[in-house]
């Protein structure tokens, strides 16, 4: 029988980690159905979130033509439904629901890295929905809800970690203190579409990687990621802030950012130059237009490149030539034991896996002035290269 010092000690456990729930970017949040279905089109983003007495979390800012577009969602408790408010130059002009993720076809059935240009299109493809479509949807919810509910079933295991969470409340709140400060300091609504780099700069600081994206764009990552012992709910204070003409064009967050955009590509390398090197080999460079120079010689060798796979250098089981830069896509031909090619079919990359082997071919090409020339360039060959002294490299090149 549970006696009642027991119950008194649950209680306060679990009242302790509610009240961390209540802070910024812990939906989700308890709001009446009717105020939903009562938000009228055309209101601004602070009368939305103070009809629904909630702020939602940022999706994604985008300049369309002279518009300006944002996405904001709101995750609801009960019953569980997430729903997406689209503005235009900042008046609620649809509710729709969150495009479904992609999952790839592995042991592990795990969720496709995302591509932001492609999800941004497909939400505002997405109509209106109507009172009566968002009341289908929470009745559907609510329905696969019910039977769900828990049980005292976790009674024991609650009581058994109570005195942990006790002993570590101190840790805890100090890194809800400092998680707090992240989220206000990298709030991606204080970056708006149009905005320059410099601006972006001063605000939030130098970013923690930058990227190409695309034939003449270039993406920062800025922010951080959670301190220690922030529940995994919690959203990083992390996006994605894409500049066209040193101007501000894009910001991607939450469901919109790249698991894959925190990751470092090796070595650090110019941005501008790998994003020559990579529009080279694609095919896509203009001499007038790119801030790296690259002989007309150079061009030629780079768009004749392809990377082979590096499992075994001998027998590749494939290779890759460069489809698209600004999706991380490839044409990968797949080789039979004797080198012959088997099939092709266009693919996309992780961000780490598509960058990489161009990150490597543009420190070589800095390092030595010349493209390598060894046939099958693959990660493993471009480290071992770049192990190698100038001189010795540029001898072997003018030989080839």
């Amino acid at each position: 029988m549970i006696k009642l010092w027991q119950l008194t000690l649950l209680a306060a456990s679990i009242a302790c980690s509610g009240c961390a729930t209540k802070h910024a970017g812990d939906q989700p949040k308890q709001i009446a159905t009717h105020k939903l279905l009562e938000t009228k089109l055309g209101t601004s983003r602070a009368e939305v979130e103070a009809h629904l007495k909630v702020k939602g979390e940022h999706e994604f800012s985008a300049r369309i033509g002279t518009n300006e577009q944002f996405c904001v969602s709101i995750l609801f408790q009960e019953p569980p439904a997430s729903f997406y408010f689209l503005f235009n130059n900042d008046k609620l002009q649809a509710i729709v629901r969150p495009p479904p993720f992609e999952r790839e076809k592995t042991p592990w059935e795990r969720t496709k890295a995302v591509n932001p240009e492609e999800r941004l299109a497909a939400v505002l493809g997405q109509p209106h929905l109507s009172r009566e479509d968002i009341s289908a949807i929470l009745l559907e919810r609510s329905q696969l809800q019910s039977g769900k509910k828990g049980s005292l079933a976790m009674l024991p295991a609650l009581l058994i970690i109570s005195p942990f969470l006790a002993a570590n409340a101190g840790n805890y709140i100090a890194n809800r203190s400092e998680y707090r400060k992240l989220r206000e300091k990298y709030d991606p609504f204080k970056i708006n579409p149009g905005m320059e780099r410099t601006e972006v700069i001063r605000l939030w600081g130098d970013p923690a990687r930058s990227l190409p994206f695309g034939t003449d764009q270039q993406i920062h990552i800025f922010g951080a990621p959670n301190p220690p012992n922030v529940p995994a709910r919690s959203l990083p204070a992390l996006s994605g802030v894409i500049f066209e003409n040193e101007k501000v064009i894009r910001v991607f967050s939450h469901h919109f950012f790249r698991e894959d955009w925190k990751q470092n590509p090796t070595p650090s390398v110019r941005p501008e130059l790998l994003q020559a090197v990579a529009l080279a080999i694609d095919g896509h460079y203009i001499p007038t237009v790119e801030p790296v120079a690259l002989k007309e010689l150079h061009r030629g060798q780079l768009k004749q490149v392809v990377i082979y796979d590096s499992f075994m250098l001998n027998h590749p089981r494939y290779v890759d030539r460069i489809h698209e830069v600004a999706s991380c896509k490839v044409e990968r031909t797949y080789l039979s034991h004797t080198g012959k090619a088997k099939r092709s079919e266009v693919i996309t990359l992780s961000m780490e896996e598509f960058w990489k082997p161009l990150a490597l071919l543009a420190a070589c090409y800095e390092k030595f002035g010349v493209v390598p020339t060894t046939g099958r360039i693959s990660v493993t060959s471009l480290e071992l290269l770049l192990k190698q002294e100038p001189v010795r490299v540029r001898k072997n090149n003018r030989e080839k």
